[in-house]
């Protein structure tokens, strides 16, 4: 398996010479300072300090319980005058309550709903503008997120744009652990369990979700969606889903589906679903499920791994695609990997995925454990469809849905699209543009670099994506193409079934990293098998790359912890990378830092 990866991340937080770094204790006072991080010199609560430091500033919250909802009276005022709460160890606060403050970045804290009022850890009644939320934990409460009251009640003037929720985890949430709307998001490499409701009852727009994990969400409650649209004025569009490991306990009792949507509005259109896990659900869902009315256009679900869908309903005959819509139309479903994606105890008349209105279908596999089965027309009318061919799953019962040696998943898949004339330069049309997207613009805080277009392969000249418009493909290098040659996402013109390519090494990450002369040079096992590494300093990301060599510069004096995350869906979110060896020395170094 061969991946270039292409995009650079310079996730450099450039902070004014003036900036300040303000201390908070529990034995502190508010009358202090704030400058010194001892008793005499610290302030005493959060709340204060949010009040009183200025755009760009860092604080630190030592180690304790501060029980209070901080309500921050300053905002940074752009990109690089991003107020910063970091926890210094074990930090317990109830939450945040905003009213249009922007531009401000939360580090490492553990929120407990218990103690705020309202039982909601974030609050946002307003515009909030390049929010940031890094490696927190929300415990218990109702809700971790919430705009407005509920989403149905948010209005235009309530929601976060240009919003970053990254590394987080959410437990024991009574409902919605992301109740939100969000116009420009990425909310990546998240975990959440022990939900009593949807992980994510969310309207977003021009957003990207990807390596997700939320598994064994086994509470009391009717329904556990990952996405739960309802009524939302904002819409559901142009939004990327990739890579997220969605891991049910289903039953009978229990409504479990990726994506629900069950009102007229918002409409849901030019979606893709990618490089997607979902194991054991209870009714199912790839896509959308129960959509009764609005509209669902440009749908694009390619490379994805189902297994055991329907767990409530046991003669369904599909549980893939787009379940039960109305106004459907130019659904795409090619090279995904369905395994009993149907009622458990169906084995006749078996049609794996249900898709109304006009669509391209095309490279799918699908296979019963259980033995014999038959298929409907609507499954064999693909032109290159996988029937009943066994994916060969590395270890099923573990959720290593990896394929194995003998899978017939391996080198069976097809390209998505075809080039539409011939030329020479960094513009070209193809047949379908909607499978793929371009640079991601709506992230101010990076100018649009910490998620960049897509990679593929136009014939066997890999490329990166810069922007689509409709049909035509805009790149960022010149190479010669000629009519009707094949298109892939990725690298690979011989691509497997499924979200998890052939990998014959495995999948598991590890990495070391050299630090020396201000800059971070990270090494994984396995190139191909990453998405991004991230640099964190005292605490705070400092630096970011997702092209081998993989290397960070801006390095300080700082405690560092280096995280390498995977490309592909995963049960582990990140590994930390270990320090090996200084370049500038060639002393060989464990949990330090030489420079």
């Amino acid at each position: 398996m061969k991946r270039y990866l292409s995009t650079i991340l310079l996730l450099l937080f450039l902070s004014p010479a003036f900036a300040t770094t303000y201390y908070v204790r529990t034995d502190g006072n508010d009358g202090n300072t704030g400058t010194s991080n001892s008793a005499g010199g610290a302030w005493l609560t959060v709340d204060h300090a949010a009040d009183t430091v200025a755009a760009g500033d860092v604080i630190r919250v030592q180690a304790g319980t501060y029980s209070e909802t901080v309500t921050p009276g300053v905002s940074g005022t752009g990109v690089d005058t991003t107020v910063t709460f970091v926890a210094d160890g074990t930090v317990n606060l109830c939450g945040f309550s905003l009213t249009g403050q922007d531009y401000i970045r939360v580090v490492g804290f553990v929120f407990d709903g218990t103690c705020a009022s309202t039982m909601v850890i974030l609050a946002i009644n307003s515009i909030s503008t390049g929010w940031e939320f890094w490696n927190n934990t929300f415990n218990n409460g109702s809700t971790g997120f919430r705009t407005y009251e509920n989403l149905a009640a948010a209005s235009a003037n309530s929601y976060f744009e240009d919003t970053l929720v990254w590394g987080n985890t959410f437990f024991n949430q009574g409902s919605y652990p992301l109740n939100f709307t969000c116009e420009g998001c990425i909310i990546a490499f998240n975990e959440a369990s022990s939900s009593g409701n949807d992980f994510c009852q969310c309207a977003f727009n021009d957003s990207i979700v990807m390596g997700n994990y939320y598994h064994d969400f086994d509470g009391g409650a009717a329904h556990y969606d990952f996405f739960q649209t309802w009524a939302n004025p904002h819409g559901f569009q142009d939004n990327v889903f990739q890579s997220n490991f969605l891991l049910g306990v289903a039953n009978s009792n229990e409504h479990v589906t990726n994506i629900q949507k069950e009102s007229s509005s918002p409409n849901f259109t030019l979606n893709v679903f990618r490089r997607n896990i979902w194991k054991n659900l209870g009714n199912g869902g790839i896509a959308t499920d129960r959509i009764t009315s609005g509209t669902n256009t440009y749908t694009v679900l390619y490379h994805n791994t189902a297994a055991e869908m329907q767990e409530a309903e046991p003669t369904n005959p599909y549980g893939e695609g787009i379940i039960y819509s109305a106004g459907v139309s130019n659904t795409r479903f090619k090279n995904n990997l369905l395994y009993e994606a149907w009622g458990n105890s169906r084995s006749s008349g078996i049609e794996g995925f249900y898709i109304p209105g006009t669509s391209d279908i095309d490279y799918n596999l699908a296979y019963d454990p259980n033995g014999s089965v038959t298929f409907a027309s609507t499954w064999t009318a693909q032109a290159n469809e996988q029937s009943n061919a066994d994916p060969d799953f590395t270890n099923y019962a573990t959720h290593d849905l990896s394929i194995g040696a003998s899978s017939l998943a391996t080198n069976n898949g097809g390209p998505l699209t075809t080039t539409s004339g011939s030329g020479t330069g960094t513009t070209f049309n193809v047949a379908d543009g909607s499978y793929f997207k371009g640079d991601y613009t709506g992230f101010t805080q990076y100018s649009g670099n910490l998620s960049v277009g897509d990679e593929i392969t136009v014939g066997t000249d890999e490329v990166r994506v810069s922007s689509v418009a409709t049909n035509a493909i805009t790149v960022t290098s010149s190479f010669t193409w000629a009519n009707s040659e094949s298109v892939y996402f990725g690298t690979d013109t011989t691509p497997d079934i499924g979200a998890l390519p052939r990998n014959a090494s495995g999948y598991a990450i590890t990495a070391t990293y050299t630090s020396g002369s201000g800059t971070v040079t990270v090494t994984p096992n396995d190139a191909g098998l990453v998405r991004t590494v991230i640099v964190f300093e005292d605490g705070i990301p400092i630096g970011a790359d997702s092209i081998t060599p993989y290397s960070v510069s801006g390095v300080g004096s700082g405690t560092l912890d280096v995280r390498v995350y995977p490309f592909y869906a995963d049960t582990t979110l990140w590994i930390v990378a270990s320090l090996v060896e200084s370049p500038t020395t060639g002393v060989t170094c464990t949990g330090c830092t030489i420079q």
